[in-house]
């Protein structure tokens, strides 16, 4: 072989090689069908990416936090809605795959391919584990799974209802004689205000009752909603039902401590003007201030709630100062009688004293606490 043969060798042996490496890549590039598939699988492949790094990670992240808590059936719905979203465009993609016959294993189709099958793994094991949490969740909030639920339902209710409808009544007053449809009034304030201090002595009862069913039925309302949940909103409507009970019964407290003081006041007040102007005039007065005051110390002493400590200095007070009081009455009505003297008898008929035992009679049945010093007939017709 000369040198000229040589070249002619090596060049055919090179344009064969060439030849070769053309068809081969042309083998390998993908057909327009393939090529649109891919675009489109493509698409879905980054919408789903998108949904995945934007969820997952961030499930991931709580999980740790999420350990021993309660968690309701709501946390765990947008994550199993992306899962379902994600497994939709998935199932496109391979229904994509099948109908184009796409070699998944061509340089431009495999990133793709392995980037599906990579999130559809990972998803078969992140739904599993959403829809157990999911369903102990549901479980939690289901109230069959709460024994008793209802009855504390229905009580926290009653209590409720009980709490609204307390009545500790304003003013308290004494009973008044021959004032029927008043004291009747009195009297059924009296019934309302001994339902409302035997409600106040159960109330520690009922609070360790509203604690305990609060610490058992915890998981329902938290699993159920938190504060939106049906059996919290009645237990807070119920304790706020209690609340208003208690400033109630604080505010009754304050008005019988002012009842009594000004009343207290008022009686010594009057005694000390009809002293200085030699006038018993007051004295029915006065007895109906002591009276007011009495029965609002009576009241208060009923009242279960108030402190023995702050009632006793009232208790003293009206001790020492009613009978200080009274004893300023006598004195002075001994007083003015002393200075008082009684007209002469005028009327000298045989029936005299007959008609003084009448009228004697007769002002004892009006005025029966009333006392007659003297009847004198101080005409004679």
């Amino acid at each position: 072989m000369n040198h000229h043969a040589a070249v002619i060798g090596f060049s055919c042996s090179a344009i064969t090689l060439l030849t070769s490496a053309e068809t081969a890549l042309a083998q390998d590039r993908l057909n327009y069908p393939q090529q649109q598939a891919l675009r489109r699988i493509q698409g879905r492949y980054n919408d789903i990416k998108r949904t995945f790094e934007k969820s997952h990670p961030k499930y991931v992240s709580e999980k740790p936090q999420l350990k021993g808590m309660i968690v309701p059936p709501s946390y765990y719905a947008p994550y199993l809605a992306s899962i379902a979203d994600m497994r939709k465009k998935i199932a496109q993609i391979d229904d994509d795959f099948k109908s184009t016959s796409l070699p998944t294993g061509h340089p431009e189709v495999k990133p793709t391919f392995d980037g599906v099958q990579s999130i559809r793994s990972t998803l078969d094991t992140w739904e599993k584990e959403m829809k157990a949490a999911k369903a102990a969740s549901d479980n939690m909030a289901d109230p069959k799974s709460y024994p008793g639920l209802e009855e504390a339902f229905s009580r926290l209710k009653e209590l409720e209802k009980s709490f609204q409808d307390a009545n500790f009544g304003g003013r308290v007053e004494p009973l008044k004689q021959g004032n029927k449809f008043q004291n009747n009034k009195f009297q059924e304030a009296a019934e309302s205000r001994k339902k409302a201090f035997a409600l106040f002595m159960e109330v520690g009862k009922i609070q360790a009752w509203l604690k305990e069913a609060f610490k058992k039925y915890r998981p329902y309302i938290i699993a159920s909603g938190g504060k939106a949940s049906p059996f919290y909103r009645q237990y807070a409507s119920t304790a706020n039902a209690l609340k208003s009970f208690f400033g109630r019964a604080d505010k009754f407290a304050v008005s019988l401590t002012g009842q009594f003081t000004s009343n207290m006041k008022s009686a010594s007040d009057r005694l000390a003007n009809a002293v200085k102007h030699n006038s018993d005039s007051s004295r029915r007065s006065i007895e109906n201030h002591l009276s007011h005051a009495k029965v609002a110390l009576d009241v208060l002493a009923a009242f279960p709630g108030y402190p023995p400590a702050k009632l006793k200095p009232y208790q003293d007070q009206y001790a020492s100062e009613s009978k200080s009081i009274m004893a300023g009455l006598d004195d002075l009505e001994e007083k003015i009688i002393a200075e008082t003297r009684a007209p002469a008898e005028v009327y000298e008929k045989s029936d005299r004293e007959e008609l003084r035992s009448k009228m004697k009679a007769e002002w004892k049945r009006v005025y029966p606490d009333e006392k007659i010093l003297a009847i004198r007939f101080h005409s004679s017709g």
